[in-house]
């Protein structure tokens, strides 16, 4: 059986913190006079998603265990990898929010869940943290460098996304017999839904939780466009 890593090991604390280190770079060189670092951040940022998104493919087909049901990229996290990418190459707002909201939720997620461990380290810690690290360091990137700030109507849409693009997920599963974004059962190894209700009710609490941090992240943001809105006042 392959043992499973514990939460914040040594090891997992060597990732966190290398994905931690980049965020805080990126945060501490955002401004204009730094414009050539942005580039390689930004486009570093790209080659990271891309390089673990077709390794990920490579290595479950060399394995013999791509499949329909377990490898379209319809997971929250597989995704936003191509939304990620799409933004940051086209830097088209209209995907900031969703990066921002869900590539950073979705990868602290992930981060915070139990892995593989086996003979560490291994494919899928390097992979999961290389990838789900990058998805966060995007979020970081689009408020950092290219100033995006949400709005409460941002909050609305994004969660009007999730939510129609659940029920599609859900009608997949049920044709091709599939468990993306785990709307069928809980996944095998331990995950914080583990900590909810049997199905479908966990599904609903998700929902809730999810707005909820949808909230949470856009907080900061409120304060300061309240804070801007009273200082035009005076």
């Amino acid at each position: 059986m392959a043992e499973t890593l514990q939460l914040f090991e040594i090891r997992h604390w060597v990732a966190l913190l290398a994905i931690f280190s980049i965020n805080v770079a990126i945060v501490r060189f955002r401004l204009n006079r730094y414009r050539k670092l942005h580039f390689f951040f930004r486009y570093g940022l790209v080659v990271l998603l891309v390089a673990s998104e077709v390794a990920w493919h490579s290595w479950k087909l060399s394995l013999g265990q791509w499949s329909l049901q377990t490898m379209l990229p319809l997971e929250l996290c597989n995704i936003m990898t191509y939304i990620s990418i799409l933004a940051l190459i086209t830097k088209n707002e209209k995907f900031y929010p969703l990066c921002y909201f869900f590539g950073i939720n979705g990868g602290l997620a992930t981060l915070t869940t139990p892995l593989d461990a086996s003979s560490f380290p291994n494919f899928i810690f390097v992979q999961t943290m290389t990838n789900h690290g990058a998805l966060i360091a995007t979020g970081v990137y689009l408020v950092a460098v290219e100033k995006y700030r949400p709005f409460f109507k941002d909050v609305l849409r994004s969660f009007l996304a999730l939510n129609i693009y659940g029920l599609v997920v859900f009608i997949v599963n049920v044709k091709i017999g599939s468990n993306y974004f785990f709307l069928i059962e809980k996944p095998e190894i331990p995950s914080l839904l583990d900590l909810l209700p049997s199905w479908p009710w966990y599904i609903f609490y998700g929902d809730a939780i999810i707005f909820l941090l949808l909230l949470i992240f856009y907080f900061p943001f409120a304060i300061r466009q309240r804070f801007l809105q009273q200082n035009r006042k005076t």
